[in-house]
């Protein structure tokens, strides 16, 4: 197995990749295990949310979470926690995910969103979740780029005066 940092093993990844959330919560709060939240790990450039998530440990998904890691990370092949979570079947850490801020619209290498892996497993109640993130997502674009229409006129009327 290969591990970050020129070979060396990290304590916060032998505590995600066995579950121990205890450990994992101690290292969490010092500054080397914080450190390593979202460092890419092994072969495939995975961060720990994408460990945790691959393994099923929502708790200490939770706590990984609550120190701020990067829910959208990818791979070396663009895979996203989000696509392992619906991968595995976990509608429960979709969901986690999404409320984190997971973006449902981000696509692998291969092109697929987490919304159409979903579709083409029959994961139906996965599928109906990610269709909620999906408008959500778009609901929260079209905002943005109202509000950016919105300051473009505003300061269009400023420099105008």
């Amino acid at each position: 197995m290969s591990w970050p940092e020129g070979g060396k093993r990290l304590p916060l990844w032998d505590a995600i990749y066995n579950g121990d959330t205890v450990a994992a919560q101690k290292l969490l709060v010092t500054k080397s295990g914080a450190a390593q939240v979202n460092a890419p790990h092994g072969l495939w450039q995975q961060t720990s949310v994408h460990v945790a998530v691959q393994h099923g440990h929502a708790k200490l998904l939770k706590h990984l979470l609550f120190t701020g890691a990067n829910v959208n990370a990818r791979t070396i092949n663009g895979t996203t926690p989000l696509h392992l979570a619906v991968e595995i079947n976990r509608r429960d850490i979709v969901q986690d995910l999404l409320l984190a801020g997971a973006n449902p619209l981000l696509r692998n290498f291969t092109g697929q969103t987490p919304l159409q892996l979903a579709v083409s497993r029959g994961l139906k109640p996965i599928a109906t979740l990610l269709r909620q993130g999906v408008d959500s997502q778009q609901t929260l674009a079209s905002l943005e780029a109202a509000a950016q229409q919105t300051a473009k006129r505003r300061q269009s009327l400023i420099t105008n005066k």
